[in-house]
């Protein structure tokens, strides 16, 4: 395919140099090679050169033998260039005469112009059938209906028999994703739809417990345990897009939901969007995809199961979500009692460095230590996990590196931005450290953009944010559920918040609570929180509640 003319590449490549002197895109060597390496290719008239494998190759150095489905770098690269690429546009750059667009699920540019597109082509005029109303009944028997219809594809297209793991270890899930279907007649949200699979499997993959891919079949041509698909349908003006997970050997509906979006949005952020609203559901370790696993981990895994990557980090899991210390030995014999080739993986290593960080469950030696030394060996072969991001920014936060903390949960958010855990304990590190705006965002995803209920831990931000709102109701609430998280400052935010709305029911059960709290009695209230708690403002707010409350000054400031 030929490239732009000469007139108007001078300007896509003005447009360009534009984009790499900005900082965003500048401070990134390896997006600004990527950036330039497609728009050049699509100016000298390569375009059809652009693929997964090539990029890789010539961008990202990786080998002659890369396998594409085997490593997402080009995939997650491309991700976040896309959502640079937005951020760029919408701010410094929106005044821009002429932008460089990444479409979804494509690593060609396109060049736009005001409404003028130079590459490719504009289309078609699109036409609109008209709407049909829906009850929720035939919107139910639909979604079964596709689902089912999906099932009885992929069992149809069996040539022979799964094979088990030659190991006999618990796999991770495989799911299918196949393409969304359009109801509302509007064909300016056929792109979208399209899109939005190719998303799902991208965004789904950055999850190490999830084996996604396109279509019924996984790798080797065997049966997806779940297929998901859906609908998009008019809903007065609004449109409804409908999930629909469904187990693939018994044809059962495993999970559905809704997502609403406003009849407007047609624009190519739209994929992206509903892809990283359905991936905080579904990629969740708590989701519909891990009921099996969990089910099993809270039986008791038998001894006689062979023990797996997956089945180790679902553990892990669970240990984050209930935070208990059984837990916590339990998942380190799981990851102990792996095979060599998982148990030096990178994702294997960051949760054993977190664990010793956060439990010390070394018999000897410096367990702070033990952990850097530990996750340092994962970041050198996971750079491009959110996972082993994750893990490094609460082991430096653990050791009290807040900046390179922050950096940490950043990178793991750019690398999966669906990654909840890393979300719920950014915020909570914002929230800490008064910035109230950003942690406030990030903690209410976290806790309502994922599976019902959240853990326990998922509430001290929203807890926190609410408080220093004046939100007394709400704190007081959200406080009562973290205090089983977390019994040193739940308990203080519980007892704040009840002072504030003249609950003296609720004080005097929450107040005893903090003076028995065992690290307060050894160190003072304040100068125990102080270790955590960078927000001089709230700081001051506890100190002047637990004054109020009745709590010696003596108890505040030492030993008691």
């Amino acid at each position: 395919m030929p490239g732009p003319d000469g007139q108007a590449a001078g300007e896509i490549r003005a447009a360009l140099e534009r984009l790499q002197s900005w900082q965003g895109i500048a401070r990134s060597p390896q997006l600004s090679r990527l950036l330039d390496y497609i728009v050049e290719r699509t100016l000298t008239g390569n375009a059809e050169a652009i693929k997964a494998y090539t990029i890789a190759v010539d961008v990202f150095d990786r080998p002659p033998d890369f396998d594409p489905q085997g490593d997402p770098i080009v995939r997650v690269q491309a991700r976040r260039l896309r959502n640079l690429l937005a951020e760029y546009y919408e701010g410094p750059g929106r005044n821009e005469p002429l932008r460089i667009v990444l479409p979804v699920g494509r690593y060609v540019p396109e060049f736009v112009r005001s409404a003028e597109a130079i590459s490719p082509a504009p289309s078609p005029a699109p036409t609109r059938r008209p709407a049909f109303q829906m009850s929720w009944l035939m919107e139910f028997i639909l979604l079964i209906g596709i689902g089912a219809g999906v099932a009885v594809f992929a069992l149809a297209m069996r040539q022979a028999p799964e094979e088990p793991m030659a190991t006999g270890a618990i796999a991770p899930p495989r799911v299918g994703v196949v393409e969304f279907q359009n109801l509302t007649g509007n064909r300016n949200l056929d792109a979208a739809m399209a899109g939005l699979a190719v998303e799902l499997v991208t965004d789904l993959d950055l999850f190490g417990e999830i084996d996604a891919h396109y279509g019924g079949r996984a790798a080797g041509g065997s049966l997806s345990d779940f297929v998901l698909t859906g609908i998009a349908r008019d809903s007065g003006g609004r449109v409804q897009y409908s999930a629909i997970l469904t187990r693939s050997a018994s044809q059962a509906v495993e999970w559905s939901h809704v997502l609403e979006r406003p009849e407007t949005a047609t624009n190519r952020a739209l994929a992206d969007d509903l892809s990283r609203d359905l991936s905080l559901l579904l990629g969740s370790s708590r989701g519909p995809l891990h009921a099996s696993m969990r089910s099993l981990i809270a039986a008791g895994v038998p001894a006689a199961e062979p023990r797996s990557l997956y089945v180790c980090l679902m553990m892990f899991h669970r240990y984050r979500d209930t935070n208990g210390t059984e837990g916590a030995d339990s998942a380190s014999a799981c990851f102990a009692d792996l095979p060599d080739a998982e148990r030096v993986s990178p994702v294997a290593k960051a949760a054993m460095a977190s664990l010793i960080a956060e439990g010390g469950i070394i018999d000897d030696g410096d367990p702070a230590a033990a952990s850097e030394a530990l996750i340092a060996e994962a970041m050198d072969d996971g750079a491009l996990s959110s996972f082993v991001w994750e893990q490094r920014a609460r082991i430096h936060q653990a050791h009290g590196h807040l900046d390179l903390a922050r950096q940490a949960y950043s990178s793991a958010l750019q690398l999966n931005p669906a990654n909840a855990d890393a979300m719920a304990a950014f915020a909570l590190l914002l929230a800490l450290h008064g910035d109230i705006d950003a942690s406030a965002e990030l903690g209410a995803v976290a806790l309502t953009g994922t599976p019902q209920p959240p853990p326990d831990w998922y509430y001290g931000a929203p807890a926190i944010t609410a408080f220093r709102a004046g939100d007394f109701a709400t704190a007081a609430g959200r406080a009562g559920t973290y205090t089983r998280a977390d019994r040193e400052l739940g308990a203080v935010l519980a007892a704040l918040a009840a002072l504030n709305m003249g609950n003296a029911d609720m004080v005097n059960r929450f107040l005893p609570q903090v003076l028995d709290t065992v690290s307060f009695k050894a160190n003072g209230i304040l100068p125990q929180l102080r270790k955590r708690i960078g927000d001089r403002g709230l700081i001051g707010s506890i100190r002047w509640g637990l004054l109020e409350a009745g709590v010696p000054v003596a108890a505040l400031e030492g030993p008691y």
